[in-house]
């Protein structure tokens, strides 16, 4: 966890917020936001929307400023055994991987299905590495029928480390499952409820479309007690006004609109503030996950939470390059330096390849050094006599060394970051060990990690009713397909 308290820093001013807010609410109460889904509509409508015949919803001022006073300003999460881990509020700053991307990219940038093992694989070396904060199941397992593979992927997850997580599903029928897998996990629903130890996210079609199955989704997760994200990704010159400010108005309104449905359904609820912001590449078409629009967003969209006085999403760790290089490890640490320094709250992606296309195990690892580089960069200096070191100082003297000194000893552990992986030996020691390769020592780690970590266990009792639980909800799930 980052806590940059000491850090003062604004992208935005008060008055551009402000101008960012009035332009949102004009959106919201002029345009509106395509919301279709009946019940929905009806709980919008009781709290003061007004709705059209195609579905769109039109948003009075006041609907939005209600349910910013009724959500949360600090949301706590926990990990699977009960013990609080994420308090989502301030400047604290926490990361963690990504959600069901299609494939595993390995680190030369060969790209191959991704799977359960994979699944298995990347969740262990999050749960090993400490600067990883909260888990995802990184990707679409392709040896798992597709109409049932998010239970198995999240499950997987949930069972090989006992992290916060942050889930989507399918459908309503996979998030039931979740549910139950939730609840058995915490000896029941209220168990959950009372410490929730999941996220739930869901992304409307942005511009401004939430489809029924995404609000069929959002509305049962708020009521079974996930604390819950909107995230809208627009892209600017694509999916939203090629405009900064333009796009930022659009996703903000995708989010708040999000917010007053939660806030209607079930008054109180957990709600986390944001999305994926970012840029179109004019001569792609990518959805830039490297770009300095991506950092530029990244750091408006906290600025924007803690306007609202909101837990803050966003994203990091993740390249637009196909392989390990130095055009991913220069995006990488720009975006997770950038997440820090404007405090976003809960930041994903750790470990994408190929602008979301794919994720890495090395790249996981890599990241390790980059937060840990990071988290050194906003730790206090500390001045205090121990620090100043006068005693130190005259005792060595000039011309001497302080390098077995006591205070040296006692320290340097707190005071001087210490690479993993990184090289900082002398050129004769990294030529006589064959010049290793990055890349190498980090699929060699990886391995490692793999072979010898031993998350929190689970028992016997609630394997058996999780397996019972993904059994049900296959059949059933598969008869319906």
């Amino acid at each position: 966890m980052i806590s940059p308290d000491r850090v003062s820093f604004r992208m935005l001013t008060d008055k551009q917020i402000a101008e960012i807010h009035r332009a949102t609410l004009e959106v919201l109460e002029k345009t509106g936001v395509r919301m279709e889904h009946p019940e929905a509509q009806q709980l919008l409508v009781g709290a003061g929307c007004t709705i059209g015949d195609d579905d769109i919803v039109r948003f009075p001022a006041d609907v939005i400023e209600r349910a910013l006073e009724t959500s949360p300003h600090h949301v706590t999460v926990y990990n699977r055994t009960g013990t609080p881990r994420m308090e989502l509020t301030d400047r604290n700053v926490y990361y963690g991987t990504v959600t069901s991307l299609p494939f595993m990219a390995d680190a030369d940038g060969t790209r191959r299905p991704y799977t359960l093992e994979d699944c298995r694989q990347m969740t262990l070396i999050m749960d090993y590495l400490d600067s990883l904060d909260f888990a995802t199941g990184t990707g679409n397992c392709s040896d798992v029928p597709p109409e049932v593979c998010d239970v198995h992927e999240i499950s997987c997850m949930l069972e090989h480390s006992a992290k916060p997580a942050l889930i989507t599903t399918h459908d309503e029928a996979g998030l039931d499952a979740i549910t139950e897998i939730c609840a058995a996990y915490k000896g029941g629903l209220d168990g959950f409820r009372q410490a929730p130890f999941v996220v739930y996210c869901v992304c409307p079609l942005t511009p401004l479309h939430y489809p029924q199955g995404v609000l069929g989704k959002m509305l049962k997760s708020v009521r079974s007690g996930f604390p819950f994200i909107a995230v809208p990704a627009p892209g600017a010159g694509g999916t939203s006004p090629v405009t900064l400010a333009g796009t930022l108005v659009t996703g903000n309104a995708e989010i708040l609109s999000a917010l007053a449905l939660t806030q209607a359904a079930e008054p109180g609820s957990s709600f986390i503030y944001g999305g994926f912001f970012t840029s179109t590449d004019m001569a792609t078409m990518v959805m830039t996950h490297g770009s300095p629009e991506f950092n530029l967003m990244n750091i408006a969209q906290a600025e924007m939470a803690r306007n609202y006085r909101l837990p803050s999403f966003s994203s990091a760790g993740c390249t637009d390059a196909h392989e390990l290089d130095v055009q991913a490890g220069f995006e990488c640490g720009i975006s997770t330096f950038v997440t820090a320094l404007c405090g976003a709250n809960m930041v994903h992606a750790i470990g994408v390849l190929g602008s979301g296309t794919g994720v890495n195990r090395e790249m996981l690892v890599l990241n390790d050094d980059l937060i840990t580089y990071t988290k050194r960069m906003f730790q206090a200096v500390e001045v205090d006599d121990q620090h100043l070191a006068l005693d130190e100082i005259a005792s060595i003297g000039p011309g001497g060394s302080f390098l077995e000194s006591d205070l040296t000893a006692e320290l340097y552990r707190q005071e001087l970051w210490m690479p993993q992986r990184f090289v900082r030996a002398y050129f004769d020691k990294w030529d006589q060990a064959g010049r290793p390769a990055l890349a190498q020592q980090l699929a060699q780690e990886c391995d490692r990690i793999v072979r010898e970590h031993e998350p929190e266990p689970i028992s016997d009792d609630q394997r058996q009713q999780i397996q019972a639980i993904i059994a049900a909800s296959d059949q059933q799930r598969r008869k319906d397909a």
